[in-house]
This record gives structure tokens, sequence and C-alpha cells, in this order.
């Protein structure tokens, strides 16, 4: 391998593409999300974990007071510990399960009456929004920017 085959190498100019299979609307604050990722190589590699995770990443405030804080709900890691080579395609599944957890002003506005009222006050006054992802990256060996890849989700 040549001196400029080994800095695409190491800084994840490695041609792996990554398809990530799983749901885009999830139903509950509890639950299992299962899926897979596709594993696509231009070049030969090995792999060495593959993790999966779920996250909320949720905003309060506007302008200069806003502040953002993301929440991991759920993950899992595969141990992959294997080589792929150019031009194969694997398919590696996944499961694990999640815990979506309410702010107090979302717990209020689910109520209904008075408290429901309050609590939806309560969040437009503070810009509280959340969104959802599942975002998967594989591990290779040797190679410093890991391929990496997300799917915006929406929960209800």
């Amino acid at each position: 391998m040549g001196f400029m085959s080994t800095i695409k190498n190491w800084l994840g100019m490695v041609g792996v593409d990554l398809d990530l299979k799983c749901p885009t609307e999830i139903n509950g604050s509890t639950g299992t999300i299962t899926g897979s990722v596709g594993v696509t190589s231009k070049t030969d590699q090995n792999m060495l974990t593959l993790e999966v995770e779920f996250e909320e990443e949720w905003k309060t405030g506007r302008g200069a007071d806003a502040e953002t804080t993301t929440l991991t709900l759920g993950e899992t890691k595969v141990q992959l510990n294997k080589p792929i080579k150019a031009g194969e395609s694997i398919e590696i599944p996944f499961e694990f399960t999640y815990v979506i957890e309410k702010s107090t002003t979302q717990a209020l506005a689910e109520k209904g009456g008075a408290l429901g009222a309050l609590g939806k006050l309560g969040g437009a006054m503070s810009g509280e929004k959340s969104t959802f992802q599942i975002s998967a990256t594989l591990d290779l060996k040797g190679v410093a920017l890991d391929p990496s890849t997300d799917v915006k989700v929406k929960v209800s």
C-alpha cells in the first residue's frame, strides 16, 4: 500500500458505505428497536465493532439562551472482528431496548385539562423541542474517522 493510500485509509476515506435499515416511526415510550446495517466496501478492511444508538436531541431556550442536550435512549454494540473484502456486501442485524423519558412540561401537557394547558404553555415559553435519530458507526481497524450514518425518527 502506498503512502497516499495509507493516509486516505487512516482519515476514513476507505470507501465503506453503510445503509441503516430501521424504523422511521416509533410508538410508545419503551420498546425494542430491530434493524440491520448493510455494509459495502470498495477496499479490504477489518471490521471491529458496529455501534447503533437511539438518541434524542433536546433543545430549550431561544437565541443566545438556547441549550442543546443529547440523550442516549438505547444502544447496542455488535462485536464483529472480521474482515470484509473489496466489492463484498454484508448485512449486520441489531436489536436493543429503549426508554424515552418525558420532561416535566411534556408530562403535564399530556394530562389534559388545566394541567395540560399549563404544560403546553410552559413548553412553548421555554422553546422546548425534541428530535430523534438512530445512528450507526462501524469501527474499522486502523481508521481514525470511522464511517457512520443516521436516520431521523418520528416518535408518537
